[in-house]
């Protein structure tokens, strides 16, 4: 099992990802290490915010993986730097992928209930 991570680890690796630049100089993010991070750290939380507010199942591994998805590739560099300078970043996190995924269920709600 994953040992959890410290704040400065999960700074660490948003520094690594914002400075990755796929050349083969550069070290690769640790992102499966993250994910594995994130499914003790942050994902039930998220996982039970989620099924309290909107009675939905979700996996513990796809919220890890989206975590990782949302500091990666979905977030402006002026969020990874409020994640980075925060003093609970973990936490931060966490509220921050629980309020894009409830957004994203609201979202598609709309779109199965405009189906019908």
């Amino acid at each position: 099992m994953a040992e959890p991570w410290t704040d400065d680890r999960l700074r660490e690796f948003v520094f690594s990802v914002v400075d990755y630049d796929w050349d083969e100089e550069t070290p690769k993010p640790q992102y499966e290490e993250f994910v594995a991070a994130a499914l003790i750290q942050l994902a039930p939380v998220v996982q039970e915010t989620i099924r309290i507010k909107t009675g939905a199942g979700t996996s513990l591994r796809g919220i890890s993986a989206y975590a990782r998805t949302l500091i990666e590739i979905h977030s402006s560099v002026r969020e990874k730097h409020w994640l980075v300078v925060t003093d609970e970043p973990w936490n931060f996190l966490t509220a921050w992928v629980t309020s894009k995924l409830l957004k994203a269920h609201r979202r598609a709600v709309k779109v199965i209930e405009s189906q019908d």
